[in-house]
C-alpha cells in the first residue's frame, strides 16, 4: 500500500482543483464565489481524506481521523493555490504577448452617402477583418438620425456591433447630431465628435474642426442644399431646415481656418462649394 500513501494526497488537491474549476466554468455566481473558493477546497479536501482513512486507514500518511482531515484540508487549500498561480500566469502571458491584430496602425477609408444602405460596408468590414481602431468616413448621409425612432436605434446597433469606427461628416438628409438629446461630445483624432454613450463606434463630425488622420490634417464641413425639397414636402419625407450651414457656422469655420493660415492638408465635406457645380 506504499504507493497508494504517497498518491494519495495529491490525488485529493488534484480532485479539489477539477472541482473549482468546475464551479468557475459552471456556477453563474462564480465571481461571488471566488473569495470562498479557499473554505470551499479545504472542505471538500478534508471530507475525503476522512473518507479515504475510514475505507482504508493505510493508504493516508497518519494515523487517526483528525490527521487525514487534516491532510484533506491542506490537500484541498494547495490546490486552491496551485488554481491561483496558473490563473495569473494566464493573465501575464495573455498581457505580456502581442496581440497580432493591434500591432498594425489604424486604417482609413471613405464613401458617402450610404441613405441607410450598409450592406456592402458591413461586408468590407468583415472580408478585410476591421478592427475599432480602424475608420471608415462617411461623407455625409449616413442616415443614422433619419426617422427618428426605432428605426434609427435598429441601424445604430446593427452597425455599432461591426466594431469599426465610422467617422461620419453631417449631410442633409439626417438631422444634425448636435440638436439631438442623446448626443455627448468627445474627442477624437484631436478634434470634437459627437457621439451617443449608447453606439460609441459611431462618431459624428463638428463643422469646422480640424482631424488628424496619421498626421494629415482635414477639416469637416457638413450640410448641403436639397434639390429634391419640394418633393420631400410633398411626400412626406423628412426634411430638415438646417441641413445648411448658417452664417454665423460659416464664419466660425472661416476663422478657424484663417487662424491654421489657410493651410491644411484637405477638407472631408458632403458636397462641393457652388462655384464648381455642373449646373
Amino acid at each position: 500500500m506504499e504507493g497508494f500513501e504517497v498518491c494519495s494526497i495529491p490525488a485529493i488537491a488534484a480532485t479539489c482543483y477539477g472541482l473549482i474549476e468546475l464551479l468557475k466554468r459552471t456556477s453563474n455566481y462564480s465571481d461571488k464565489l471566488k473569495n470562498a473558493y479557499p473554505l470551499i477546497s479545504a472542505l471538500v479536501g478534508s471530507v475525503i481524506g476522512v473518507i479515504v482513512f475510514l475505507a482504508e486507514p493505510s493508504y493516508m500518511v497518519t494515523n487517526s481521523v483528525v490527521g487525514a482531515a487534516l491532510c484533506g484540508m491542506a490537500s484541498g487549500l494547495s490546490a486552491t493555490g496551485s488554481n491561483e498561480i496558473l490563473q495569473r500566469l494566464k493573465q501575464k502571458t495573455k498581457t505580456e504577448l502581442p496581440n497580432a491584430n493591434d500591432d498594425p496602425p489604424p486604417r482609413y477609408y471613405i464613401t458617402g452617402d450610404k441613405h441607410r444602405h450598409f450592406k456592402g460596408l458591413i461586408e468590407f468590414c468583415k472580408t478585410n477583418c476591421l478592427r475599432r481602431k480602424d475608420v471608415i468616413v462617411i461623407l455625409g448621409d449616413a442616415g443614422f438620425n433619419y426617422y427618428m425612432d426605432e428605426r434609427d436605434d435598429k441601424l445604430k446597433k446593427q452597425l455599432n456591433e461591426v466594431g469599426v469606427t465610422l467617422f461620419c461628416i453631417y449631410g442633409n438628409k439626417e438631422k444634425r447630431p448636435e440638436t439631438i438629446a442623446t448626443y455627448g461630445i468627445q474627442t477624437f483624432c484631436g478634434g470634437v465628435v459627437y457621439y451617443e454613450p449608447n453606439y460609441p463606434n459611431l462618431l459624428f463630425a463638428k463643422d469646422g474642426e480640424v482631424y488628424d488622420f496619421n498626421g494629415k490634417q482635414f477639416m469637416t464641413i457638413g450640410g448641403a442644399h436639397s434639390v429634391d425639397k419640394l418633393r420631400c414636402l410633398e411626400k412626406g419625407l423628412p426634411f430638415f431646415d438646417d441641413e445648411m450651414p448658417d452664417a454665423e457656422q460659416k464664419a466660425a469655420i472661416e476663422k478657424a481656418l484663417a487662424e491654421r493660415g489657410n493651410k491644411l492638408d484637405g477638407f472631408l465635406t458632403h458636397t462641393c462649394p457652388s462655384d464648381y457645380l455642373n449646373t
